[in-house]
């Protein structure tokens, strides 16, 4: 292929492509393409659990962050009302950072860490509470 020359910014700029660097760069979209099917298929699956410290409450979380799963001790029903509902949502929250945990997990090993940190932070946006201490969860 002959050379094709252009003046940009001042510059002449080679811009010659050849039958060689478009196959790389559909080999690159493909492979990246496959990861991201890969990644999608592999966060539908997560679930995180937490549990409190005193293992009367167990909240299990799906992909989305949303609670699949409650469980509590008989003994909840000694616990103030007000009380109970705190240590769910402190709970369902620790759950929550644990599921942020495994997708950063699973994205850095399937995209690279710098990669998958527009992944991480759309679910920490989602699922945590912001450094303001303002509930992100929505």
């Amino acid at each position: 292929m002959p050379a094709v020359l252009s003046r940009r910014y001042g510059a002449v700029v080679d811009t010659t492509v050849t039958f060689d660097d478009v196959d790389r760069w559909q080999r690159s979209v493909e492979e990246r393409a496959a990861r991201a099917r890969a990644l999608s298929g592999r966060l539908a699956g997560l679930t995180a659990t937490a549990r409190d410290r005193d293992g009367l409450i167990e909240v299990t979380v799906g992909a989305s962050g949303v609670v699949t799963g409650l469980r509590l001790d008989d003994r909840v029903r000694d616990v103030p009302p007000a009380h109970l509902a705190r240590a769910i949502m402190a709970v369902m929250g620790g759950a929550q950072s644990l599921l942020v945990d495994q997708v950063r997990e699973a994205a850095a090993e399937l995209l690279g860490a710098e990669s998958a940190q527009a992944i991480v932070s759309s679910y920490a946006l989602r699922l945590l509470p912001t450094s303001d201490g303002a509930d992100g969860r929505r």
